[in-house]
């Protein structure tokens, strides 16, 4: 078995295990940490304000690990890319608007400026 392989496995396991543990993180500081106020809620020892440390440190975990990924499947997202996508312009119309796109959802917390409520 080759080391590439080997490596590819751990990183999708690891993004496997990540997304997990983020959707259970989420669901418990949704509907676990959200009883009446004054009372001390923990959950393996640790409280909502821990739990919402720890959810954020995930989601980095996560976006390096799909780096990684995307990293090790870039032959075959290319190959693919090459194959579908028709000609050269429309190649560079799809890979622009990717990345548009992917640029906003990154950053339009920076962008839109928040409501203030009330």
């Amino acid at each position: 078995m080759s080391k590439k392989l080997v490596a590819r496995f751990i990183t999708d396991t690891l993004l496997f295990f990540c997304v997990g543990a983020l959707a259970g993180i989420g669901l418990l500081l949704k509907y676990v940490f959200t009883g009446p106020a004054g009372r001390q809620l923990l959950f393996l020892g640790l409280d909502g304000q821990e739990w919402r440390t720890i959810h954020p440190l995930l989601g980095f975990t996560l976006l390096v690990l799909l780096v990684i990924h995307q990293i090790f499947h870039w032959e075959q997202v290319s190959l693919f890319y090459k194959r579908y996508m028709g000609g050269a312009t429309v190649r560079k119309l799809v890979a622009a608007v990717f990345i548009i796109v992917w640029l906003f959802l990154l950053l339009f917390s920076f962008i839109i400026p928040p409501a203030i409520r009330g």
